[in-house]
């Protein structure tokens, strides 16, 4: 036997055992040298982020302004309770002294302090605040962070145009257009205050502090200051939109008013209103369902979002239409005997008794239905229908505002579509004075009635007139902008005076507009009452008798002053009855204050020209 031999399989596991050995080792080597060369970088850094936690500071928001340099929307300072450390004994003292909201989670408290700070209570009072400072050695963790809140001066007066702040969403946390926000931050939600939101919003400020393993800040790191956001000025005039409140009182309804010359929106209210302060901090769910549940609808913009029959003041885009299509003339002469009879139904004027013999600017200035039903009876439906989207009915506006609807032109082809039925000649009768299927906003009739004024023109509304660099203090913006008008709608010269004419013996004749007058002013308008219950029903009662949602809206659309106008102003008040009895004085208040405002502006500058001489 060679002992040689018999080692020999032991020599080769040994081999094998060596080279394993040397392979685990060269293993190890590698890892190391990853750990220590390759990935040093990484894992400093996620080392220091262990124990270096950013605070985000809020950036104050920019103010709103009106065109005079008067604030809509500004910033008040507040005081947030937050917690930075997991501390449940600070969490249970802190809810025996400041009282912590019912609806609190206590544990999703610790879980987002192990994190970085956990609001726990908002807009805490000044003497909650000293408590909470006096005992700051007795509540480790926990932290009184200073936060600029939204406030709006004026209320509601202006809800509805600057709209309000809300706690940024998961939803929107991350997308583009909250881009640079963090969580609970307040942005803009309706409104200007979110249309404007990037320019508003300004650029957070962050505090880097280092802490230590119960999340204790030990120093401070780096501090970024915030940079507050861009103002915004605004076309409204606030004394308009104080006396579009007064004039409504408690009325439900909206104004708009534009300037003919450019589309700059003067005044837009809608009532009920809200106050937009609700929303400034966390609003609880009780108020939240009071506010959406509320039948009358505070949160609707009914200026934007209200679709209403237009009533008699569609007979403008009637008679633009039969004057263009050659139809009749201005003087052309029908008779009312108070009713006509159509299609086998009978059709009744507004005046019972007749009007007798009258030219279409007569019928127009006293709101004749007869003659205007023979007009949409010789127009035809779809003729009707491409004038009123001439004149930019059917589609929206394009102000700067969120959820504008856009109303409805109905035709044959609509119908089809969304009823499945075919369109019956009775009802363009009913188109032509406003009422059946028709649909407009009080912002499209607003800028319906300044293409009239402007014999044409027509402007996009607008609120936006310039941003202010942010601290830059509140000025009025003094210039008058003519600008070229967005399209225009294209009747013959002859046919736009007499339009005007119609509408200018409406409030100055014998027509049905006359509570629109102003003393030394050429006031021009037309007034209607659209239906909201069936002919039948609305024949066996008076509207007074009626219960008030049954009751007719009320219209009023006009402009000042005959030539060259500066304000146009629709008026719509839900179930207030006739549109001259109710919507055309309060139409008048707001254009005698447009006006009074304008005179008063003019003395005061004078009287500054004159000290400054002297």
């Amino acid at each position: 036997m060679n002992i040689y031999e018999d080692l020999r399989p032991l020599q080769n596991r040994l081999v094998w055992w060596r080279a394993l050995f040397i392979l685990l080792f060269a293993g190890l080597v590698l890892r190391y040298w990853q750990l220590q060369v390759v990935r040093s970088a990484a894992y400093a850094r996620q080392a220091q982020a262990n124990h270096v936690r950013p605070v985000s500071e809020a950036a104050p928001r920019g103010l709103i302004l009106d065109r005079h340099g008067r604030i809509i929307a500004e910033n008040r300072p507040s005081f947030n309770l937050t917690l930075e450390e997991d501390r449940p004994e600070t969490l249970a003292a802190l809810d025996r002294l400041v009282a912590l909201p019912v609806d609190g989670d206590f544990e999703a408290h610790l879980r987002r302090a192990r994190l970085g700070p956990a609001l726990i209570k908002e807009d805490l009072p000044i003497e909650e605040v000293a408590k909470v400072e006096a005992r700051q050695l007795e509540l480790p963790g926990a932290r009184i962070q200073f936060v600029p809140r939204r406030y709006y001066p004026a209320g509601s007066l202006s809800a509805h145009i600057v709209g309000h702040v809300g706690r940024l969403s998961e939803d929107q946390l991350g997308s583009d257009e909250f881009a640079g926000a963090a969580r609970n931050d307040y942005v803009g939600q309706t409104g200007v205050e979110r249309i404007y939101n990037r320019s508003l919003m300004g650029k957070n400020g962050v505090q880097r502090f280092v802490v230590n393993s119960r999340g204790r800040r030990e120093r401070v790191l780096e501090q970024v200051p915030p940079i507050w956001g861009e103002s915004v000025q605004l076309s409204i005039d606030l004394d308009l939109q104080r006396a579009a409140e007064d004039a409504f009182a408690d009325k439900a309804g909206a104004v708009v008013a534009l300037d003919p010359r450019n589309g700059q929106v003067l005044a837009l209210s809608s009532f009920p209103a809200y106050d937009p302060n609700r929303f400034s901090g966390a609003i609880d769910d009780e108020a939240w369902r009071a506010l959406t549940n509320d039948p009358k609808f505070p949160l609707t913009n009914r200026a934007t979002q209200g679709r209403y029959a237009p009533g008699s003041t569609f007979k403008i885009v009637v008679a633009a239409a039969a004057l263009e299509e050659g139809l009749v003339t201005p003087e052309t002469e029908k008779s009312c005997k108070g009713w006509v009879r159509l299609y086998g139904n009978v059709f009744h004027c507004n005046r019972a008794g007749g009007h007798g013999s009258l030219s279409l600017i007569e019928a127009l200035a006293q709101s004749c239905n007869s003659y205007f039903y023979r007009l949409a009876t010789e127009l035809q439906i779809e003729t009707i229908a491409h004038y009123a989207r001439l004149f930019g009915l059917g589609t929206p506006t394009g102000i700067d505002l969120p959820h504008e609807v856009s109303g409805l032109v109905p035709d044959p082809e609509w119908k089809k579509r969304a009823r499945n039925e075919p369109w019956y000649a009775g009802e363009t009768v009913s188109v032509g004075v406003g009422q059946g299927a028709v649909l407009v906003t009080a912002l499209q009739m607003a800028q319906l009635v300044a293409t009239v004024g402007s014999s044409g023109d027509v402007h996009r509304p607008k609120l936006f007139l310039r941003r202010l660099p942010a601290g830059a203090a509140p000025e009025p913006y003094l210039d008058m902008v003519l600008e070229p008008a967005t399209r225009h709608v294209g009747l013959r010269a002859e046919h736009w005076r007499a339009l005007q004419e119609g509408m200018f013996q409406a409030v100055n004749g014998v027509g049905t507009a006359r509570r629109a007058r102003i003393r030394g002013i050429d006031v021009s308008g037309k007034t209607g009452t659209s239906q909201v219950a069936s002919r039948a029903r609305l024949a066996a009662s008076k509207d007074a008798d009626r219960p008030e949602h049954l009751r007719n809206h009320a219209w009023f659309i006009g402009y000042a002053p005959r030539v060259n106008p500066e304000i146009a102003i629709a008026v719509i008040v839900e179930h207030g009855g006739g549109g001259g009895r109710v919507a055309a004085p309060i139409a008048q208040q707001i254009m005698k204050a447009y006006f009074d405002g304008k005179l008063e502006r003019r003395d005061q500058r004078a009287r500054q020209t004159t000290m400054a001489l002297h």
